[in-house]
């Protein structure tokens, strides 16, 4: 009688990945990556460089391999340089703030840091594509939005 031959290796194989536990992640969740940097998610979506759903994170810290939020000059969300990843879900180790209960309820730091970052893009921002949005020509007290997060310029 012939049977197919099972490798050990690949039932091992199996298992491990079915026993991966992937959490669940909403906008402005803090989370903790595999690479054991810590952020809030700002962006959930799909984006030009990859067929997964990717997750925008604002890092705490700046990382050496983190940007702005931007990709190839596609913008995605906005964070100083140094602070923005896109990551797969498959990347995120932990939530350990989760808040999603009012995601248009920001905290004030939430609201100080999005504007921060917004009028640190409207500084830099050199090219007429900038221009024609507008950001070129923020103020103090500008409540600016960017994806589903609002803030005030400040």
């Amino acid at each position: 009688r012939n049977t197919p031959a099972i490798q050990i290796d690949d039932i091992v194989k199996h298992d491990l990945v079915s026993m991966q536990k992937i959490p669940e992640v909403a906008l402005y969740d803090t989370v903790i990556l595999d690479t054991g940097e810590r952020g809030r998610v700002v962006f959930i979506g799909e984006v030009h460089f990859d067929d997964n759903e990717m997750l925008g994170i604002v890092l705490d810290k700046w990382s050496p391999n983190a940007h702005n939020g931007s990709i190839d000059g596609k913008s995605y969300f906005v964070a100083r340089e140094g602070h923005g990843l896109l990551v797969p879900l498959s990347a995120v180790h932990d939530v350990i703030n989760r808040n999603h209960d009012d995601d248009d309820r920001l905290s004030e730091n939430a609201d100080r840091d999005t504007a921060a970052a917004a009028a640190a893009a409207a500084a830099s921002a050199t090219d007429t594509t900038n221009d024609d949005r507008g950001l070129s020509n923020l103020k103090v007290g500008d409540i600016v939005q960017l994806g589903a997060k609002k803030g005030r310029v400040k």
